[in-house]
């Protein structure tokens, strides 16, 4: 966006949770922009995560959390999954597992 350095910071937000990010841009050169990104491949630490004004640009960094051991960070090969996340509260049984690589197997032909 050029020029968008000079325009208003307070017309300028962004909004952070674990599974996605809302960059909002309102009233600039008479038009609102919006980059809405969820179900992103891994979750993000919203704490670490910020966005950059800059001349001619916006810099979205999202602040990456801890693996599932906490040594590490994991590897992102993509943005965004592109399978919907399963939520991590209850265990499965393993054979449900090999089900449902089996059917998308068979989806993704």
């Amino acid at each position: 966006l050029p020029n968008i350095g000079t325009h208003d910071r307070e017309k300028i937000t962004c909004e952070f949770t674990p599974t996605q990010f809302d960059l909002i841009v309102r009233d600039f050169n008479g038009k609102s922009y919006r980059l809405f990104k969820d179900n992103l491949d891994n979750d993000i630490d919203t704490a670490k995560s910020k966005y950059i004004v800059k001349a001619d640009k916006i810099v979205v960094k999202l602040g990456k959390k801890k693996g599932e051991y906490g040594s590490s960070y994991e590897s992102w090969t993509d943005l965004t999954s592109k399978k919907k996340k399963k939520k991590s509260g209850n265990k499965e049984d393993p054979a449900a597992g090999i089900m449902d690589l089996m059917k998308d197997m068979y989806d993704s032909g």
